[in-house]
């Protein structure tokens, strides 16, 4: 079984919320609902840092005052943090699963977490 997998479960250390309101059509209109969704989330519940990967979906986080991480800096701080073993059979699942990845971020990201 992959790292990720065991970790999970033993329960996600995350939490899963809903909007209150409607999300604003501009947001729906500029990017895919995941990306949407999680802007919408953030403005609501005043989050100032946001997990987005995509180019588009980061650039309106910004242009609205978030902060970004991606996954692989969800990866990094959830095994600072213990809740996973090594991040490198993360990523191949990732790779695996069609994400794509460049050389040069997977490097920075091993190298980060001392793998």
């Amino acid at each position: 079984m992959l790292a990720f997998d065991q970790a999970l479960q033993k329960g996600p250390p995350f939490e899963q919320h809903s909007l209150a309101q409607p999300m604003a059509a501009w947001l729906t209109a500029a990017l895919d609902a995941g990306e949407a969704s999680v802007i919408a989330l953030a403005q609501e519940q005043k989050v100032s840092l946001v997990c987005i990967d995509e180019l588009a979906g980061r650039r309106v986080a910004r242009l609205n005052g978030l902060q970004l991480t991606g996954s692989l800096g969800i990866l990094l701080k959830l095994k600072a943090q213990n809740h996973i073993p090594p991040i490198t059979p993360c990523i191949a699942r990732m790779r695996a699963q069609g994400i794509w990845l460049s050389a040069e971020l997977r490097t920075q990201a091993l190298a980060l977490a001392n793998e």
